[in-house]
């Protein structure tokens, strides 16, 4: 890899609109021409992981499967899902001072038998870290370094990991979580329909 890792968000607040299959696609296609690519499903509802796990979760056994699975690495020290990850950051006095000890621990999630292509899944306690970034975007004090530290930990993982491109999945919301990964990706897509609800949706972003 040269140079620092790109990041790279998908948003809008108007649902369906097709994002998660972009994120999905795009990252594939960008994994073709020899980039390393992280995917990060940001999205508590974990549309991407879904997704890409369609064939496999033939039933919600296979799901919880695979979820116990990252589960028992989280017991053993490793931190496979995104909730995982940061949630001892809002935890500390001093965010930013856990984020390279975290990424250290990170296991990245292969798609597929894609070579450059890999996942940090999602999950509904996602959710729990708007809070924290809500206080950390609107005050001082102890949670002020929350917002950065959310995208650091990122980054301290795509360095480790060699990655050039990180494309995070986001949830339709205008909330602060989402609005913590707008504000320190370098890139934000936004994806629409040509139609009268995606315009005011486009709108309203910017």
């Amino acid at each position: 890899m040269s140079g620092e890792p790109i990041f790279i968000a998908f948003f809008n607040h108007k649902g369906g609109i097709g994002k998660t299959t972009a994120v999905y696609n795009i990252g594939y296609l960008l994994s073709t021409f020899g980039k390393r690519v992280l995917l990060v499903d940001a999205d508590p509802q974990a549309s991407l992981t879904s997704l890409i796990y369609a064939d496999l979760w033939q039933s919600p056994d296979e799901q919880e499967k695979h979820y116990s699975d990252w589960d028992a690495k989280q017991q053993l020290g490793s931190y496979c899902t995104v909730p995982a990850i940061l949630h001892p950051i809002i935890r500390e006095t001093e965010p930013g001072l856990v984020t390279m000890d975290r990424a250290e621990h990170v296991v990245l999630t292969p798609v597929h038998n894609y070579p450059n292509l890999f996942l940090i899944p999602g999950g509904l306690e996602t959710g729990r870290l708007d809070g924290p970034a809500e206080l950390g975007l609107s005050m001082k004090g102890f949670y002020q370094g929350v917002p950065k530290s959310y995208s650091e930990i990122f980054r301290a993982i795509a360095r480790k990991e060699s990655i050039d491109v990180v494309l995070f999945d986001l949830a339709p919301s205008i909330g602060a979580w989402n609005r913590s990964l707008i504000m320190f990706s370098d890139y934000l897509v936004v994806p629409f329909f040509a139609d009268y609800l995606s315009y005011q949706a486009v709108k309203s972003v910017f």
